[in-house]
């Protein structure tokens, strides 16, 4: 074999090396975790458009302690008036909570969030300058409560005229402004979860980088990749951690049930 043609097949194999590995990198962990650590996930789930149960599947196969989901309907039409956020939740013995962020088809479409562990507060957050809320969570947990913000944040189509992207990438950065105000001011553990719709390094990013740990770049050496699922070549889900937590892992699990892939991380609070 030619020395060109040995270093293509090793460039293959190392992508898709990094690839799987970033996969299956939260799955080594044991099903019984210290009451001190957390899996977490987070799911656009594109309002269940190629079927609830194929996110049902998903979302089990996570065996997630906390599971923050995007692109939820409430009872509208397209989606056959099915309470996603509350089918989901009976489905998988969890609780659950919705943030809308409008009316939609005679229903609502938001953002949710399911747990294994009480949610003892929820409250809808709007953001000046965006049509998109922010879901502002407190889960009990065997350690403490944990604050958890469930976030999606304006898409820029690419194509559009120069007004209109200027417009989409003000309202995201200001979400991503507005989040990051919210979990600087919690004195305790904080989680930040969602569909950012911004790659790393840009200015969303960069409004939580300062003071939070993005677990995929702490542990998952921000390899995981999340759209679109058929072939995913950008990172716009996040999960973030205030440091309260050591990240013990990231990736994300395969799965076409929506047009993401989901972002599943193990945490564990720090001894104080």
């Amino acid at each position: 074999m030619r020395l060109r043609s040995r270093l293509s097949v090793a460039a293959v194999a190392l992508i898709l090396f990094a690839w799987f590995g970033c996969h299956v990198a939260t799955r080594a962990h044991a099903a019984d975790r210290s009451p001190r650590c957390l899996r977490v996930m987070t799911y656009n789930i594109l309002a269940g458009d190629r079927g609830l149960d194929g996110i049902r599947k998903t979302l089990e196969a996570a065996d997630a302690d906390v599971i923050a989901l995007q692109e939820v309907d409430e009872k509208t039409r397209r989606s056959g008036r099915v309470d996603q956020a509350a089918a989901l939740g009976k489905a998988l013995s969890m609780q659950h909570t919705f943030a809308a962020h409008f009316p939609y088809q005679g229903g609502r479409y938001g953002v949710a969030l399911l747990s294994r562990y009480p949610i003892v507060s929820s409250l809808r957050r709007t953001v000046k300058g965006s049509r998109l809320a922010q879901l502002d969570a407190t889960v009990r947990t065997p350690s403490g409560d944990v604050r958890i913000i469930v976030v999606h944040y304006t898409v820029t189509f690419p194509l559009r005229d120069e007004q209109e992207t200027a417009a989409t990438d003000a309202a995201r950065l200001a979400e991503a402004t507005a989040t990051a105000t919210l979990a600087k001011a919690t004195g305790g553990p904080v989680l930040v979860l969602g569909d950012m719709n911004d790659d790393t390094g840009s200015p969303t990013y960069e409004q939580l980088a300062p003071t939070m740990q993005d677990a995929c770049e702490v542990k998952g050496k921000g390899l995981a990749k999340t759209w679109n699922s058929a072939f995913a070549f950008t990172r716009i889900d996040y999960v973030w951690a205030s440091t309260h937590f050591e990240v013990e892992g990231c990736g994300t699990l395969p799965g076409t049930a929506s047009d993401h892939l989901p972002v599943v991380a193990d945490l564990c609070l720090r001894e104080r």
